[in-house]
C-alpha cells in the first residue's frame, strides 16, 4: 500500500460543535490528498458539510467540517486511505462551469445531488485527465452539492485548450439530462 509522506510537524486542530465537528490542518500535502480525504471519509459514512483549501507556496491551509461522529483521524486519512473504486451507483451532476482563469488554470464550478463519495468520484475523474486542484471550496447545500475547484496539470501547470475540451467532455457523460432536452430528444 503506498503511504503518502506528510510533513512530520503536521498537526490537526479539531473543534467539535452542535451539528458538525472541524478539522484544520497547514502544511506540504502529497498529491492527492483530498482524493484521499474525500474517500476515507465517505468510507466511514461521514459527510463533508464544507471544505476550503487553498494552496500558496507549496503550503496547503485546509478546512473541513465534518457531519457524524466527530472522531476521525485525518493524518490517517490523509496518509493511508487506498482507493476504493467505483460506486455502484453513478453520480450525476445538474450543471458545471469550466473557464480559463487568470493564472491560466482552469476554473471548474459543479453542481450535483449531495451523496456521499460525491467529491471522490469528482478528484478521481479529474485525475483521469491529470488535473489536480489548487484550491476547493465545496460544500452542501440543501441537497445539492456546490463545489469550485481550481484545477492544474501535473507540477503546476496550466492545462492545455485539448486537456480543457476533454474535462468538458467528460463532466458532459456524467450530467443529469434535463426532462425538456429527453423530450426534444424523443
Amino acid at each position: 500500500m503506498f503511504a503518502a509522506m506528510l510533513a512530520p510537524d503536521l498537526t490537526v486542530r479539531v473543534e467539535h460543535h452542535p451539528t458538525f465537528t472541524r478539522y484544520g490542518f497547514r502544511g506540504e500535502l502529497p498529491l492527492l490528498w483530498t482524493e484521499r480525504l474525500a474517500e476515507g471519509l465517505a468510507a466511514l459514512g461521514e459527510d463533508i458539510a464544507e471544505l476550503r483549501a487553498e494552496r500558496a507556496s507549496g503550503v496547503w491551509d485546509v478546512m473541513v467540517d465534518v457531519r457524524g461522529a466527530g472522531r476521525v483521524d485525518v493524518l490517517h486519512l490523509l496518509r493511508d486511505t487506498p482507493s476504493r473504486g467505483r460506486p455502484s451507483a453513478p453520480h450525476l451532476l445538474e450543471s458545471f462551469d469550466v473557464v480559463r482563469a487568470s493564472d491560466q488554470s482552469l476554473e471548474l464550478s459543479v453542481r450535483a445531488e449531495d451523496r456521499a463519495g460525491f467529491l471522490a468520484f469528482l478528484l478521481r475523474e479529474l485525475r483521469t485527465l491529470a488535473l489536480f486542484p489548487s484550491h476547493v471550496s465545496a460544500r452542501s447545500r440543501g441537497a445539492l452539492a456546490d463545489d469550485r475547484l481550481g484545477l492544474v496539470s501535473v507540477g503546476g501547470a496550466a492545462p492545455s485548450e485539448d486537456t480543457a475540451r476533454a474535462l468538458r467532455s467528460l463532466l458532459h457523460t456524467h450530467t443529469r439530462v434535463a426532462p425538456a432536452v429527453l423530450r426534444a430528444i424523443s
